[in-house]
């Protein structure tokens, strides 16, 4: 197996099949412009995010089969996820049906080719009837924001003077166009029919009088094109609606190139590449694939962003249009790999924004978005450690933005943690629930976790200072991280594995959250006594991990239950936080228990890439008894992919695998490979300008 085996088809989720009520979170399309999600119906289609267009809370191409509708029936739909479509399929009212929905390959449009047929051995009559709507929105302002929403009247229906109706929605059929014309704002417009052209049209509904013999199917072609223009959505319309099956081919094969260059040293498309991992242990396998299929539903090339190509955090349903930092510093060895230039832009992109203020970036207007988290100032440190250490590109440091050299800037925000030692604990004061994980309210004010990383951020950049020959500037601020490592070693809790927090009367709070397990292991590990890396790994087995996945917070903790958010309370966790855990546990010697763990959650990826947020099995389970994927309904509303996928590929490259990028003394290898494949390797991992082959023997160039 090499790179040009990979396609499209390579890559796929188990089906899932769910009713209409089902807790499920249905998979989204994508191209570079944007994304749609499938609805919970065998054929419709919502949550149109192609910026400038937004369709976020409507839905259109709702399937009906003489008169039956799935969620009045309590029909099961099987859904299946593929990176260039979705397959869905169930049985209403004794038809078969089956739908492929795509994105196509470079329009703000969708394409969904149904087949319904008859498996009986008579004869029968069928009217499917289609169920259309049109509301969008044009915006370029609104996508500074969680996302642009249709005003259904409830955002605003307490509004004084606010009179009580609906975002305006306007359509005709156009007879010569064989399609419904939608109307809804200025500049907002949708063209959405079929071919072949229905038997009647009746308000928004399209149907088709049938009569199918024994066996007998009959294909619909669905299209729904988006323009700034009612011409401009027709001449669309027409052209994917006339072509439909070359259309229908092109979007697949758009995939496929993006996937063959994703795993291929010196494509067009991206600045680096993934390894091409080789392993017998299929879930293992796909759960790196699938993760580095995440990261590709995250890519964004709209000639709106005002930074270019770039990485969005969320998709399809939250923040469409936002890159957080950190999301990426979770990922960043998976990006330095993958694609390093964009993730040097968008280092530079956060650099020159106010990151005392914000959490993100829109890549439409390029403001900065919601509040101050605390972790900005060591995200944006760790970030370019990462991409130094694997790119070897240190001439950057002396870029200048804003006046001032890059290293410059890295040390002023490696050196903040001062300015927040509001109460001379000679901490870092991280700030109150939003600045920290949203939805903790135990985990407040001189965390550990959050300190931790910044120790981390202090020494980064003293090796930046001893890379340039600025070996007394480096001294200083190997003292300054000391002073901070021997205030946050203060904070651990002796004999229990967690840690405290201090808040600004000088007290303690004890914290069972996995963050500062996470952190601690990813910041100062060389740090920490043996009793200490044996008493955390205890705490993460008896509060945290589950048979195949994990809890954020520890059921002990005094904040358990105080919110039902998914991501980082006690009853699931955020996508990444199941990989960094297992690269801390190989970091202190306990790469056997992280490899057998990994197996187990590795199901995860049955449900395609991992989601936002996923629930602990035992409250809700998917395929395999795996921890289900989280709803994006309005109590949750967690997305179906996270940009924070890459940490699975970075997992395996320096947990499974051992690797260590050094920014000046190559690669090393850990070589603790347990009972891992034998046989297992990875292929083309780019370091520093060299290709590399990784085995259980170790590390070998390759020469071209």
């Amino acid at each position: 197996m090499n790179s040009q085996n990979f396609t499209s088809d390579s890559f796929h989720s188990d089906e899932l099949r769910n009713r209409w009520t089902d807790h499920f979170n249905p998979p989204a399309l994508i191209n570079d412009l944007g994304c749609f999600q499938v609805g919970p119906d065998p054929m419709a289609i919502r949550n149109f995010m192609f910026p400038p267009f937004s369709g976020k809370g409507e839905a259109t191409a709702m399937l009906y089969v003489n008169g039956h509708h799935p969620a009045t029936d309590g029909v099961k739909v099987g859904y299946t996820w593929y990176p260039d479509r979705v397959v869905r399929n169930c049985q209403m009212d004794g038809f078969e049906i089956e739908t492929v929905t795509r994105a196509t390959a470079s329009d703000p449009a969708a394409l969904i080719h149904l087949t319904i047929r008859n498996p009986g051995k008579e004869s029968r009559k069928a009217t499917v009837g289609i169920k259309t709507a049109g509301r969008l929105i044009h915006t370029i302002e609104g996508w500074a924001s969680i996302g642009p929403e249709i005003d259904t009247g409830w955002a605003s229906i307490f509004t004084e003077g606010h009179e009580w109706d609906v975002h305006p929605e306007k359509w005709e059929w156009d007879k010569a166009l064989d399609a419904l014309r939608f109307s809804s704002v200025p500049k907002a417009f949708s063209i959405q029919g079929t071919r072949p052209r229905p038997d009647r049209v009746e308000s928004k509904d399209l149907s088709f009088d049938l009569e199918l013999s024994p066996e007998e199917s009959f294909d619909i072609h669905f299209v729904c094109a988006l323009g700034e223009t009612m011409q401009g959505a027709e001449e669309l319309f027409r052209k994917l609606a006339d072509d439909f099956p070359s259309t229908f081919q092109q979007a697949k094969g758009t995939w496929d190139k993006k996937i063959d260059s994703a795993f291929t040293p010196g494509n067009e498309k991206f600045s680096g590449n993934f390894p091409t991992l080789f392993t017998d242990e299929e879930d293992l396998a796909r759960l790196y694939y699938h993760g580095a299929m995440g990261v590709l539903c995250c890519h964004r090339d709209n000639p709106l962003s005002q930074y270019g190509r770039t990485y969005v955090t969320l998709t399809p349903h939250n923040w469409t249009t936002a890159s957080f930092l950190w999301d990426m510093m979770i990922a960043a060895t998976g990006y330095a790999v993958f694609d390093p230039e964009i993730l040097r832009k968008m280092i530079e992109v956060w650099l020159k924004a106010d990151l005392q203020k914000y959490l993100a970036t829109d890549y439409v207007t390029g403001k900065g978005l919601g509040y101050w988290y605390a972790v900005n100032n060591s995200a944006v440190v760790r970030l370019s450690y990462d991409y130094l250490r694997w790119s070897g590109d240190f001439d950057w440091l002396d870029k200048e933005l804003n006046g001032k050299p890059i290293l410059d800037h890295l040390e002023e925000h490696a050196l903040h943690w001062h300015n927040l030692d509001h109460h001379g604990h000679g901490l870092a004061d991280c700030g109150g629930v939003f600045n920290l994980l949203e939805c903790v309210t135990t985990y407040i004010h001189e965390v550990a976790g959050f300190n931790a990383l910044w120790v981390a951020a202090i020494r980064h950049v003293a090796s930046f200072r001893k890379i340039k020959g600025q070996e007394d500037r480096a001294k200083e601020m190997e003292r300054d991280a000391d002073i901070l490592l021997k205030n946050v070693l203060d904070l651990y809790c002796e004999g229990k594995g967690y840690w405290s927090c201090r808040q600004p009367d000088g007290s303690k709070n004890e914290i069972k959250h996995i963050h500062d397990f996470i952190a601690v292991l990813e910041s100062i590990p060389g740090d920490l006594s043996d009793s200490m890396k044996k008493e955390m790994t205890a705490y993460f087995q008896s509060d945290h991990q589950t048979e195949c996945w994990m809890r954020a917070l520890s059921l002990r903790d005094d904040d358990v239950h105080r919110s039902f958010r998914v991501d980082w309370q006690w009853s699931g966790s955020y996508c990444s936080l199941p990989g960094q855990v297992v690269n801390g546990l190989y970091r202190i010697g306990h790469g056997e228990l992280a490899l057998d763990w990994l197996r187990r959650f590795s199901k995860v990826a049955r449900q395609g890439p991992i989601g936002q947020a996923h629930w602990v099995e035992t409250l809700r389970s998917g395929p395999e008894g795996g921890p289900l994927k989280c709803a994006g309904d309005p109590t949750h509303g967690t997305d179906w992919v996270c940009s924070a996928n890459g940490i699975y590929p970075a997992m395996f490259i320096e947990g499974v695998f051992g690797i260590e990028a050094t920014l000046t003394e190559g690669l090393k290898w850990r070589g603790d490979w347990g009972d891992f494949d034998p046989h297992a390797r990875l292929e083309n991992l780019c370091y520093q300008g060299k290709r590399y082959r990784v085995t259980k023997d170790g590390i070998e160039e390759i020469t071209p």
